[in-house]
């Protein structure tokens, strides 16, 4: 599991970040959490100009691709 979270958005207060983090934490599950600053929420979005973050949003791509890279069958 990947999440890319912006520190900033609305829609995820932190102490909810930090639950989940601690939460997927004591499952054992391979994941990875990110967190985001000077980010809101659709920061990785190009679509959405007033929410577009191009600095983090260049850092959450390249680490969906590696994380993909790592997790996904070769030709996939």
């Amino acid at each position: 599991m990947l999440l890319h979270v912006g520190a900033d958005d609305p829609t995820i207060p932190t102490d909810h970040v930090k639950a989940i983090d601690t939460a997927l934490q004591n499952t054992g599950i391979d994941y990875e959490q990110h967190v985001y600053d000077n980010a809101g929420h659709a920061f990785a979005c190009d679509a959405r100009p007033h929410m577009y973050r191009p600095d983090p949003a260049d850092t959450a791509w390249a680490r969906t691709h590696t994380f993909l890279d790592r997790h996904l069958p070769s030709g996939s």
